[in-house]
């Protein structure tokens, strides 16, 4: 490109029309050759003279203006040279000779001129010939250029929808490992990883149903100032259709005065028993088909089974002595048993104290969920003694209820403490977990 950028200034705007711009340098350089022959010379136009200065002017003229220009240049320094001094003829002079000598610069002026111009012609053509290839070869290589870029551009796409795709895999098989389980985050967290993938919205939520109220426990789109709808009561228009009529809502259906400004809503139910609902906000155009509303429907039911199951091994576990995700007694019993130590001990005359360990409003993944607990785990069996008594704390998602009999609050604060030092050194949530502590009976002294 250079290359040409240089070739164009110097033939081009050269061999150009000038205008009337090389005129006013013709006639200033004949009147200033004139002037100093009148001024320093006889004043006789220099027409005895072989190499005359115009011929210079007539060359330079040619060889940068072209033809038309050279011979303007040739008939205007021949009409100055001659025009009122014709030389006399001299006395051992033949006719032909004296002719010869007056016509011998002007005829070599054109000549050249011809020589010159013709050359010039050539010359232009030759780059005229090779502009036009490089023009060609330009264009050509832009157009090289452009399907390069975009068969790129394509190249990309694919390598993401293949990236994507093979992620998409992994991502269905933890939605699906988490949907499968008998954990109830774990399976709401396993709905929406399926939704996200099946919907592509860009706001929907997750409602299960508490008692006589459904309620939001998984909210995906909206920002942390953004507030959106988190319960419905049984007196609403929306907790009827969905609980009691188990009916799918869409603005498709003209449902908009019963959704509350949402496009889609689906029961998550199973044989006529709801468990929750699905409700989607905001989706794109082409996301909102049938196709799509129909997966919602699928991952709905897949749910409802796994809910179910949730339920089922919650009223298992809670019939069960110990708890068998953490491996000790479980919460059920925690209660009774407390009770029951409390009046052994004001009735034997020792303190009792309970530490409680909890996680402070913390959300985990399913396997920090995991490790946490067995940290936890780690944490109370390394401290305890054999008379202790290790429950799972009522109400909590990941927690231990510690019963300390013969321990009064002083006692059980430095066990308290010994715990949070060692979890300090094993878990990055450390700070998020919190030891309260409760004197159910303090014991008198002596």
């Amino acid at each position: 490109m250079k290359a040409y950028e240089r070739l164009k200034s110097i033939v081009i705007e050269k061999y150009k029309d000038a205008g009337i711009l090389p005129l006013f340098f013709i006639v200033a350089y004949v009147i200033a050759v004139l002037l100093v022959d009148w001024i320093f010379f006889d004043g006789s136009r220099f027409v005895g003279v072989s190499w005359h200065p115009f011929g210079l002017l007539i060359l330079l003229i040619t060889v940068v203006y072209g033809l038309g220009y050279g011979m303007f240049t040739t008939f205007f320094c021949i009409v100055s040279l001659y025009v009122g001094n014709f030389p006399d003829i001299m006395p051992d002079e033949s006719a032909r000779e004296y002719w010869l000598r007056l016509t011998i610069n002007p005829a070599a002026w054109i000549i050249v001129v011809f020589i010159i111009g013709y050359i010039r012609k050539r010359e232009l053509r030759v780059f005229q010939n090779v502009k036009s290839k490089l023009d060609a070869a330009e264009r050509k290589a832009e157009e090289i250029s452009r399907q390069y870029n975009k068969i790129v551009s394509v190249n990309n796409q694919l390598e993401e929808k293949l990236a994507s795709q093979s992620q998409t895999i992994f991502t269905v098989y933890d939605a699906i490992k988490n949907i499968e389980t008998n954990n109830l985050t774990s399976v709401v967290d396993g709905c929406a990883s399926l939704l996200k993938m099946v919907l592509n919205a860009d706001k929907f939520s997750i409602f299960l149903l508490h008692g006589e109220e459904l309620k939001s426990v998984y909210a995906y789109g909206w920002d942390s100032n953004e507030s959106h709808a988190s319960e419905y009561g049984n007196l609403s228009h929306l907790y009827t259709e969905i609980v009691k009529n188990n009916k799918t809502l869409s603005v498709l259906n003209d449902d908009a005065e019963i959704l509350d400004g949402a496009l889609f809503i689906c029961p998550i139910s199973l044989n006529g028993k709801v468990f929750g609902m699905i409700r989607v906000d905001d989706i794109s155009f082409a996301s909102m088909t049938a196709q799509n509303l129909a997966a919602v429907k699928v991952v709905a039911e897949w749910t409802a089974v796994s809910l179910n199951n949730v339920a089922t091994y919650d009223a298992a576990k809670e019939q069960s002595l110990i708890d068998p995700e953490m491996n000790v007694m479980s919460s059920t019993f925690y209660k009774k048993e407390l009770n029951f130590v409390a009046n052994l001990a004001e009735r034997c005359a020792f303190s009792l104290s309970v530490i409680t360990i909890s996680v402070d409003d913390l959300k985990f993944s399913v396997s920090d969920r995991k490790k946490l607990s067995g940290v936890l785990s780690e944490a109370v069996c390394a401290y305890l003694r054999r008379t202790d008594l290790i429950f799972v704390a009522p109400r909590q998602d990941v927690a231990y209820a510690l019963m300390l009999p013969g321990t009064d609050q002083k006692g059980a604060q430095v066990v308290a403490d010994k715990i949070t030092l060692y979890l300090k050194d094993k878990t990055p949530y450390w700070d998020k977990i919190k030891c309260s502590i409760q004197n159910v009976y303090q014991a008198e002294k002596g």
